[in-house]
């Protein structure tokens, strides 16, 4: 079990996977890394993602034998865009995170709100 808090571990999964789809990544393939993801971090998510949204279940594992969620988020977005470069960044940072890698951030992977100081935060939980 991890001590990292579970809103901690569910703000990373909800960023990764608004930039995965923001960057083009198709829905099979999003769902996937989301959800290796969520089980690298103890937790147990449902996710369905499509053009505009992506809507995703979290519950501590262990936790889920009622069914019911701890949380759900649900994000609408614009249809996303493939940007190649962005893509290959955030695609190294879940393939990193799914393995054995103990910190897989890449601090040039800012989409320029001026808030990559948390977000590198939130991206080294394997630390």
């Amino acid at each position: 079990m991890t001590s990292v808090p579970f809103t901690t571990r569910v703000e990373f999964i909800v960023e990764l996977a608004r930039r995965l789809h923001e960057y083009g990544t198709a829905a099979p393939r999003l769902e996937a890394a989301v959800s290796l993801v969520a089980q690298r971090l103890s937790l147990s998510c449902d996710v369905l993602s499509t053009p505009t949204s992506i809507i995703m279940s979290f519950s501590q594992q262990g936790n889920s034998e009622s069914g019911v969620a701890e949380m759900t988020q649900v994000l609408r977005l614009p249809p996303g865009e493939v940007n190649l470069k962005s893509l290959c960044l955030v695609d190294e940072i879940a393939a990193g995170f799914c393995g054995d890698a103990r910190c897989a951030v890449d601090p040039g992977v800012d989409d320029g709100d001026g808030d990559a100081r948390s977000r590198g935060e939130l991206l080294c939980l394997g630390q």
